[in-house]
């Protein structure tokens, strides 16, 4: 047990105010049992809610980019494609992957363009309204967007929406 454990224990049995090993006073630590326990709530959520976020922005699609290139000119739904990219899409997206797929129906073929394999497929007689975006980096990033009437949802890595291609391939279809 650390030394802010024992104080802190200290503290809630005796109900005494709480000092930092410096001797100074913690005004900002609640005095009573009740407030402590909802402030390790809190703390706890906090630590959740940032390691979920890490963990979505460190996901790597692992397809070597010698492969990648390989996909140039084809269609996502060609089989080659699809037994490549699926995976890491399923993974990424989860309970999203059926809304995705849904508005992957019309496709265009997939291109490279500044190091990223741009995809883009949208829903059947939906006029672009709904569509969906793949785009997988060099590095192993890949960025889901998932286009409803006009709202965007992106889903992934959004450092991919600092490259330029990325960005010039989604203001096309953003109308």
């Amino acid at each position: 047990m650390t030394e802010i454990h024992r104080r802190l224990k200290k503290m809630m049995m005796t109900n005494k105010q709480f000092r930092l090993p410096s001797g100074k006073p913690a005004a900002f630590l609640p005095s009573n049992r009740k407030s402590i326990s909802i402030m390790g709530c809190v703390v706890l959520a906090a630590v959740f809610f940032s390691v979920q976020v890490v963990a979505q922005e460190i996901f790597k699609h692992g397809i070597s980019w010698d492969i990648l290139l390989t996909l140039d000119g084809k269609y996502p739904s060609d089989k080659p494609s699809e037994t490549v990219l699926d995976p890491p899409l399923r993974k990424l997206l989860k309970d999203k992957y059926k809304e995705f797929s849904d508005y992957y129906q019309v496709q265009t073929p997939m291109e490279i363009d500044r190091e990223v394999l741009l995809s883009t497929a949208m829903a059947r007689h939906s006029g672009g309204d709904f569509a969906s975006f793949a785009i997988f980096g060099m590095n192993g990033d890949l960025l889901v967007v998932i286009k409803r009437n006009s709202q965007l949802e992106y889903i992934g890595d959004k450092s991919l929406l600092e490259n330029p291609a990325v960005v010039k391939y989604l203001k096309f279809y953003d109308r």
